[in-house]
């Protein structure tokens, strides 16, 4: 789309972009100070998108990083302390300040830190080692508490958004079949669920979705009259029920109705944009999925597209306009922007 809709092109994909596992490690190495625990590990989950999410794994060496905590009597500075690369097949290790069984906050008596402290000293690790098989599972289960608990956590992972699901189920589109059923982007509609899931529809609800689904200025005209075909039994014939001129008799074949028709005034709009609501353009599919998704069949409508009058082309021939839709025979006005365009929905 447009770049004006940047806000509804990042609708359609829900799923976020991989790091680099290289280039990641290689920045956590060397700026440990840069990052938040839990933040360095929700990249470290984007970058393995094969592997099982940290907390969840049947097997440690399945996860994409051993976590562990650097024994220390110090206040941390920060959260990260160092990064190791693996070897032989090992995942990488990542150690703590923080969040661990050592130092001013852990949960060992201080004297054991300072014992751990004196074992690495000596180059035997062992007893560091042994607590950081509990690290790694403490470690990966708070952050897994927090992840869980954070919608914006959950999108990272295609099919195994949690909270993603639930909203489907508000909205009527829990299963994939259903979900993929139009045009309307999986995250633009779990975006406006408020308005869909809400009992009363309404011009003002419909408003809204389509500007922020569009970014564009919208306008909700109600009640737009227009012809009604009658039925062949449901017109006026002599001698039968429904005949009394002026009580409830119908002259013709068609009554004017302004009851179950609105219109939706669009605009006014740059050329490029305006192109996309023609039909064929991706824009008008995903509008008209939006707005039966939201008031359904009940209700009949067209669309208004406003050209700028700027934008208004001069009718040149091999410019790739389509006459009647973005281009006008003649020398048209600049004074007023070009509405004459109504689409009736399909």
């Amino acid at each position: 789309m447009h770049a004006r809709t940047q806000r509804g092109r990042s609708m359609a994909s829900p799923s976020r972009q991989s790091a680099d596992p290289v280039a990641l490690f290689a920045r956590l190495d060397a700026q440990p100070q840069a990052f938040e625990l839990f933040e360095a590990l929700r990249w470290l989950e984007c970058a393995h998108p094969a592997q099982p999410r940290l907390g969840q794994a049947a097997r440690p060496l399945e996860e994409p990083v051993r976590l562990g905590q650097r024994a220390s009597l110090e206040f941390p500075p920060r959260d990260i302390d160092s990064v190791h690369a693996g070897v032989d097949g090992r995942p990488p290790t990542l150690r703590t300040l923080s969040l661990g069984l050592f130092g001013p906050h852990g949960a060992l008596p201080l004297h054991l830190t300072e014992h751990a402290i004196e074992r690495e000293s000596a180059g035997d690790p062992t007893f560091a080692a042994f607590a950081d098989m509990f690290h790694h599972r403490m470690i990966a289960l708070w952050y897994r508490a927090w992840a869980d608990a954070r919608p914006t956590v959950q999108m990272d992972r295609v099919g195994d958004d949690r909270f993603g699901a639930r909203l489907d189920a508000l909205t009527g589109v829990d299963q994939p079949a259903l979900r993929d059923r139009d045009a309307m982007p999986v995250a633009a509609r779990r975006h406006f669920a408020g308005r869909f899931i809400a009992q009363a529809r309404n011009a003002e609800g419909l408003r809204a979705v389509l500007t922020g689904l569009f970014d564009v200025p919208v306008q909700v005209q109600e009640f737009v009259a227009n012809w009604l075909t009658l039925p062949e039994e449901g017109r006026l014939r002599m001698g039968r029920a429904a005949a009394r001129i002026g009580r409830d008799a119908t002259l013709g074949a068609s009554a004017r109705n302004a009851q179950h028709r609105f219109r939706l005034r669009i605009g006014p709009l740059e050329i490029a944009r305006y192109r996309e609501f023609l039909p064929g353009g991706q824009a008008l599919d995903v509008l008209t999925a939006a707005v039966r998704g939201y008031i359904g069949d009940e209700q009949a409508w067209d669309l208004q597209l406003v050209l700028a009058r700027e934008d208004v082309p001069l009718p040149v021939l091999g410019q790739g306009q389509r006459i009647g839709l973005s281009l006008w025979l003649g020398h048209y006005r600049r004074t007023l922007d070009a509405d004459q365009l109504v689409l009736t929905s399909p």
